[in-house]
């Protein structure tokens, strides 16, 4: 992993990469800072957030999702039944 991180010119060498590769990747696509922290197996979130690194436009782009509106949920939802009991029928 040093040799290619040394080859491809980046500054910070070895494993390390890859695990700020992985929490910023994740970041990036949306996932919650909780499921990465677990992911990452960090016991402090202090952590999570020194490994999470956002793309320029990370900024935007979640302020862009409050421009958009809510899915339609005129059509009913999906629930969940009790145990046992079957959903034929039912509208």
């Amino acid at each position: 992993m040093r040799k290619a991180a040394k080859r491809a010119g980046l500054k910070n060498e070895g494993t390390h990469l890859l695990r700020h590769t992985y929490c910023s990747a994740l970041a990036m696509r949306g996932v919650p800072v909780l499921v990465i922290q677990q992911l990452a197996g960090h016991t402090d979130l202090r952590t999570t957030e020194g490994y999470m690194h956002l793309s320029r436009g990370a900024r935007e782009s979640a302020v862009r999702l409050l421009e958009t509106p809510f899915p339609d949920t005129s059509r009913g939802e999906i629930r969940e039944t009790p145990s046992g009991e079957s959903c034929k029928g039912r509208v």
